[in-house]
This record gives structure tokens, C-alpha cells and sequence, in this order.
């Protein structure tokens, strides 16, 4: 490792800001987080994370990953109220019926993001000698000179820096910032989703579920939105619904319970019957997700990298986000190994490898996104293929084991979408969503897949076609 050099600020104490000085730390003298909110002196919900009250899932992946930098935190988490999750505990009802059981490589944690994020500082003020955090200050400026970011402006208090990391999220106001001072804004892909949430919070009956358990209900049609309800802390359930373009949300305990009843599965309806409400219903709506494409331009600033939201802020209903952030505070750690913080490089390097992080994520939550015909913005190319093809690995979950696993680890980004395009997978893929086509076609509720196949959907078994629009 390269000896230490150098000042590094960190704008926003989020999840990826605590990540970014945790990789930071072991190669600069100094860190230095700045955080606009006066942060709580424990588990609270704050300001400047609106979705921080409702349901969150750090994914397998991301968890493995904190846990390295963080060792024990898992433990520590886990005696805060956490829920040890595993995949064969969750009840996922999706594509007309329930994932079979599966296990992931790691068991994960349903735990909410205030207490998530607490657990962090509080290891980070802890651990990192070399880290202090500012709370209640605004950057409102960065000092540039010669095409170069050296530091950033608060008030009236200048902080000099070899290297700023924006993590300040998707309102980020850097790269206003940087516009001003003469680099060009860089190219966006933005999908409009329009989703809302509505989320309640109850206390857990112990004889409706397992405490491990997650309760996951979307739907065949979009337009009747999801419910994913989730054990936190002090033996309460999280229940979050959400819903895409306008369509109604449920507003009170009694639009939820009638709103549960639209749900093609039971699990949330028992519980909203037997459970105790605590406390108001919390709302938070997003209109779209953006990409920023810096790998793009031609002329970068040097001392300045956007990370987490700031650079990509996925759809919130996929749950991506914080273990994006997680693998982008890992390439970091990776790049200033092999250079250092003042290497003017730097930001070119970082962000042409943070796009192939990016990438799979964006185009597997595009093809989300666009199943629903009233999504607009920026396709990913193959997007129309990718999401005719997850149709029917959902399906084919619910009825293949070895698919639901593969599907599973895929969500949990513990492989690539390659995983299920190997050729025995594929093909029980298919075949397995054949039977479910032909099982629905029987039952009057669609077409059979010989119908699917007339009407020009025979691309979804071309294994070359799948692949590029996956991978």
C-alpha cells in the first residue's frame, strides 16, 4: 500500500459517504466528511434522507462487503434488531405465484436504514483515527483552479482538498457547480417511473410469520403496484406499498387494509388484520432515476469524484442502490492503491470502471421499469428483449428450484445475469415458464406459449440474443 498523502473531503455523511471515507482512509492523512443535517445522536430519521423511513434491503452482496471493511458489524447490527434474513425464509409472491425456496451464499439483514446508517458512524468515528465528520454544514461551493477541484466552500469556511467525493445523493448541487466554474455538465440518462410510497410500521404477531421472514407481493400488472413488508428493530414490522405513473397509493390504515385486498397473495392482508399500527403513515414519492455519464466527457476536472446517488440514483423499489455504492467505495480503495488521492487521473480511471459497476444494475431495473408501457426516458439498448426475458425467469421461478436459486443470487448481485443464461439453466428456464404459460393459458388467464410464439415473441429463445441484452 502506498504511504498515506494528502486531504480528502467527503461531501454527505450517507451510506455512500461513510463507505467513501472508510476507502479513503487508508490512503490519505486526513478525511473529512461534511454533512448539511445535524445528525441525531442515535437511530433517527433524518432530513436529508427521505427514504430512510421506509422498508430498505441491503443486499447480500453489499452486506459481505460493509462487513469486510467493518468486521463484527454484522453481530453488532444483529444485537441493535436486526433480522437475520435467508432466501429460503422469504415469501415472494411475483409472475402469478410464489418463488420456490432458494438459499444465497450469505444470509442478509432486514434492518432499518437509520439504524444502518448509526451503526456505520458510530464504527467510523470508532475505527478510523484519520476521519472526522461535520454535521449541521452546507457546501454551497467548490474551489476550483487550473482544472482542478481543490476543495469546497461552506459559509464563509474554505476546506482545502487534493480530492472531493460528492456522495451528498441524487440532489446533489456539485455538478451545478462545476458547471459554473467551466466544466461542462455531463450527459444523463433519466427514466421516468413516477413511483410513490406509502409506508406504516406495526408491531410484529408472533404467530402470523417466522421473524426471518420478508413478504414480497408484486403483482402481474403494474398499474396495481407492490407491498414488500419486512421485520425491523423492537419486534415491528415495516410495510411499504408503492405505486408507479399516478395510480392510487393507500393514504391511512384503512386504505391499506382495502388496498391489501387487491393484492394477489394473503400474507399482508393477515397481518394488516392482526397487527398493531405504530405510529402515522410516512410518504416519499420519486419521478425518475438518473444515470450521470461522466466516463463520456472528454474534460474532467481532476480532484473531484460523484459517487452513490450522486452519480447513479437507481429505482428505490429494486433496492440496488446501497450495494452500487458499496462495490463503488471498493473500486476506489482499489484505484488509490495503485495511485494515490492527488493522482490527476484519478477520476477518469474511477469513473470508466464505476460505469461497468453501474451498468448491469441499470439495465436489469430498466427492464423493469419499461415492462410497464407508460415508463419513458433513456432505453438501455436490448431493454424490450431483457425484459421478455425476466418475465418469464420469474415465471420459471416459481416452478424451477434451480432457477429461483440462480434468479435469487442475481437480485442479491452475488453473480451477473450470465448466471442464467448458462445452457442447462436456459433451457430450464424455458422450459419451466412454458409450463407456467401453458398452466395459465389453461386457466384463462393468457396465452399459451405456442400463442406467444405465433405472435412473435420467438426471440426470447435465441441464448445470443438474451445474452447482449442482459450482459
Amino acid at each position: 500500500m502506498n504511504t498515506p498523502t494528502g486531504t480528502v473531503v467527503v461531501i454527505g455523511a450517507s451510506i455512500a459517504g461513510l463507505l467513501a471515507a472508510r476507502a479513503a482512509s487508508r490512503h490519505a492523512e486526513q478525511v473529512l466528511i461534511l454533512e448539511r443535517d445535524s445528525l441525531p445522536s442515535d437511530a433517527m430519521p433524518r432530513r436529508g434522507v427521505p427514504q430512510g423511513v421506509h422498508a430498505h434491503i441491503l443486499l447480500a452482496d453489499g452486506q459481505a462487503r460493509i462487513e469486510k471493511w467493518f468486521p463484527g458489524i454484522t453481530g453488532e447490527l444483529t444485537l441493535r434488531g436486526a433480522v437475520p434474513v435467508e432466501a429460503r425464509e422469504l415469501v415472494w409472491h411475483q409472475g402469478g405465484g410464489y418463488r420456490l425456496p432458494s438459499a444465497v451464499d450469505l444470509p442478509v439483514l432486514s434492518v432499518s436504514r437509520p439504524v444502518l446508517e448509526d451503526a456505520l458512524r458510530s464504527r467510523v468515528r470508532e475505527d478510523l483515527q484519520n476521519v472526522e465528520i461535520v454535521d449541521a454544514t452546507s457546501v454551497d461551493g467548490l474551489l476550483c483552479d487550473r482544472g482542478a477541484v481543490r476543495g469546497v466552500r461552506a459559509g464563509d469556511t474554505r476546506y482545502p482538498a487534493d480530492l472531493v467525493i460528492d456522495c451528498s445523493g441524487r440532489t446533489t448541487r456539485a455538478w451545478a457547480m462545476l458547471d459554473q466554474a467551466g466544466f461542462a455538465a455531463p450527459d444523463t440518462d433519466a427514466v421516468r417511473i413516477d413511483v410513490a410510497y406509502r409506508t406504516r410500521v406495526m408491531r410484529r404477531h408472533p404467530s402470523m410469520f417466522d421473524e426471518g421472514c420478508v413478504v414480497s407481493i408484486a403483482p402481474p400488472s403494474h398499474r396495481t403496484g407492490l407491498g414488500v413488508m419486512v421485520p425491523i428493530e423492537h419486534g415491528q414490522w415495516m410495510l411499504t406499498a408503492a405505486s408507479f405513473h399516478g395510480d392510487p397509493v393507500p393514504e391511512s390504515e384503512d386504505a391499506f387494509s382495502v388496498w391489501a385486498q387487491t393484492l394477489p397473495s394473503d400474507e399482508i392482508a393477515q397481518t394488516l388484520a392482526a397487527a398493531e399500527p405504530q405510529g402515522d403513515v410516512a410518504r416519499f414519492a420519486l419521478r425518475s432515476s438518473r444515470r450521470r455519464r461522466p466516463e463520456r466527457q472528454r474534460a474532467l476536472p481532476s480532484g473531484f469524484i460523484a459517487m452513490g446517488d450522486a452519480l447513479c440514483s437507481f429505482n428505490p423499489v429494486y433496492g440496488q442502490g446501497m450495494t452500487v455504492a458499496a462495490r463503488e467505495a471498493h473500486l476506489l480503495s482499489e484505484l488509490l492503491e495503485r495511485s494515490s488521492v492527488v493522482a490527476p487521473k484519478l477520476p477518469r480511471r474511477f469513473y470508466r470502471a464505476a460505469a461497468r459497476i453501474v451498468d448491469v444494475p441499470w439495465r436489469l431495473a430498466a427492464a423493469g421499469d419499461f415492462a410497464d408501457p407508460r415508463t419513458t426516458g433513456v432505453r438501455p439498448r436490448g431493454t424490450g428483449l431483457a425484459s421478455r426475458f425476466l418475465v418469464r425467469a420469474v415465471r420459471a421461478a416459481t416452478r424451477d428450484a434451480v432457477v429461483a436459486h440462480e434468479l435469487t443470487r442475481v437480485q442479491h448481485m452475488l453473480a451477473g445475469p450470465g448466471a442464467l443464461l448458462r445452457p442447462l439453466t436456459l433451457l430450464r428456464l424455458l422450459w419451466a415458464s412454458r409450463v407456467h404459460a401453458d398452466a395459465a393459458w389453461r386457466a384463462g388467464e393468457g396465452m399459451s406459449v405456442f400463442d406467444e410464439l405465433l405472435a412473435g415473441r420467438a426471440d426470447m429463445l435465441s441464448y445470443g440474443a438474451v445474452s447482449r441484452a442482459v450482459q
